[in-house]
């Protein structure tokens, strides 16, 4: 139990620097995306330059949380008495969905969550960088969301 306390503890930090990394990453985007992205910050900084270092971190911090959330929720299963049939990422999400712990809806998303995050692993596309972007506050909810539902003081 304690070390399920413990990676929860690591979830919601990690969890937490996403969320900071996405407010500021709104309000960055949200002003130099008003005008033109040439613009300058300071002296030596563009909005595009501060829009893209930005998006990278907060892309990182995606792919760190995504790490956390599945091992988190492979060690609640554990302390459920729920044993999936294999440890990927993957069957541990479809174990919580057979468990009834998450929906089969937030299953679907954490699968596609899942793949995303090994995209953005594995490959580097400018393209697809933005694409992952938008898509990351959705994945912040559907982990902040899951997670406060399977606290470790459910068990």
């Amino acid at each position: 139990m304690e070390k399920l306390k413990k990676k929860y503890t690591s979830l919601c930090q990690a969890l937490k620097t996403l969320k900071d990394a996405l407010e500021v990453f709104d309000k960055v985007e949200s002003q130099c995306k008003k005008g033109d992205g040439t613009k300058n910050i300071s002296d030596s900084i563009s909005c595009d330059q501060l829009y893209l270092g930005l998006r990278d971190s907060t892309v990182q911090r995606f792919e760190y949380c995504t790490d956390l959330f599945w091992k988190y929720l492979k060690l609640f299963l554990e302390a459920s008495g729920k044993t999936p049939p294999s440890f990927t990422p993957m069957h541990i999400i479809r174990t919580c969905s057979v468990a009834d712990l998450i929906s089969g809806k937030q299953a679907d998303y954490a699968v596609q969550m899942i793949k995303d995050r090994n995209l953005t692993s594995h490959t580097y596309w400018e393209e697809l960088a933005e694409q992952i972007a938008e898509k990351i506050p959705s994945y912040y909810n559907l982990m902040k969301e899951i997670a406060t539902n399977l606290s470790p003081n459910r068990l």
